[in-house]
């Protein structure tokens, strides 16, 4: 035990003397940690652990227009329960910015002003197909798809 002191007390020695070449292994082993931590982190998140849905390995997502274009008219009115042999359930949401009036963020104060929210269209099946389940409440049921049900939204706690 007493050689490996010594050759701790001789390595400190040797470092005190050439202090920009310590500091600079410092640096470099620290970069390395630091990169090697950004990679596995990366790793880990998309190609180790699944996405947190139940059943995540058979969710697939299709588009029909690149990002920033016009998808084809039509789609709404497509039945997608003749595909059930291929799909099981079809989601599909739109992303939207809603309007709500009476909620302002400073404590118990009402607002009088409309504050945008942002927010989704979603289809029949993406409550069952997201595996969402609420605090409080209920979710979104099949009536409130009918066009005369009143509106209904789901919203989150960060809401």
């Amino acid at each position: 035990m007493s050689a490996w002191f010594s050759d701790l007390r001789a390595a400190v020695r040797s470092l005190r003397t050439s202090s920009g070449f310590a500091a600079m292994a410092v640096v470099t082993l620290g970069g390395g940690l630091a990169m090697a931590v950004t990679v596995m982190t990366v790793v880990n998140a998309y190609l180790l652990r699944s996405m947190p849905y139940p059943a995540a390995d058979r969710l697939y997502s299709l588009s029909y227009a690149p990002p920033g274009q016009r998808g084809p008219e039509g789609l709404r009115d497509v039945d997608w329960s003749a595909l059930s042999d291929v799909i099981e359930t079809p989601i599909a949401w739109d992303l939207d910015v809603f309007f709500m009036l009476g909620g302002g963020s400073a404590g118990n104060v009402t607002s009088r002003y409309p504050e945008s929210v942002q927010g989704a269209w979603v289809t029949p099946g993406y409550v069952e197909g997201f595996g969402i389940r609420t605090a409080m409440g209920r979710t979104l049921q099949a009536a409130d798809y009918d066009s005369a049900s009143p509106p209904v939204a789901v919203i989150s706690h960060r809401l």
